[in-house]
């Protein structure tokens, strides 16, 4: 008999826990996940002033697009590649602006990320003459991209403050 009321004590902290998460999911607001959607406060953008001038100081080479297969088996591009600071500012984020191009060297997908950022991977800044390397997955992919042209260009910097 202690048995069946031990099960009905776990079924009720099941159901108590479910309907919890179940609520906190409903009701508690999300932020966008869709690229370029990602809000970082501080981040500096064409025509500011401190970013038309530091933008000199950021490169990125070593860009390299590779198709490969996500786990649900859909094909997806993977672009890498290497951003270099060398400034004397130390980079809390960096966005970069991803084109692929079509053999015709015609855009047919754009998007913006920010792989380097506060809360992901190496939690520290990119400090002055220091470089790190990316990794940024695009799906779905537009219908006919082959791992052709891919231009990744710096459009956003947010400074250690």
């Amino acid at each position: 008999m202690k048995l069946g009321l031990q099960v009905k004590i776990a079924l009720a902290v099941f159901a108590l826990l479910s309907g919890g998460f179940a609520a906190y999911y409903v009701l508690v607001p999300r932020t966008p996940s869709e690229p370029g959607k990602l809000v970082i406060p501080g981040l500096r953008r064409e025509g500011d002033g401190q970013f038309d001038w530091y933008r000199k100081y950021v490169m990125i080479s070593n860009v390299r697009a590779d198709l490969a297969r996500n786990y649900l088996g859909d094909e997806i591009a993977v672009v890498s590649g290497l951003l270099e600071n060398r400034g004397e500012k130390r980079l809390e984020a960096a966005e970069l602006k991803v084109t692929l191009l079509d053999p015709q060297d015609q855009p047919v997908l754009q998007q913006a990320r920010t792989p380097l950022r506060p809360g992901i991977g190496i939690q520290r800044p990119l400090h002055s003459f220091e470089n790190r390397s990316f990794t940024i997955w695009i799906e779905p992919l537009p219908p006919g991209w082959t791992a052709g042209q891919v231009v990744v260009e710096l459009s956003g910097l947010k400074f250690e403050e």
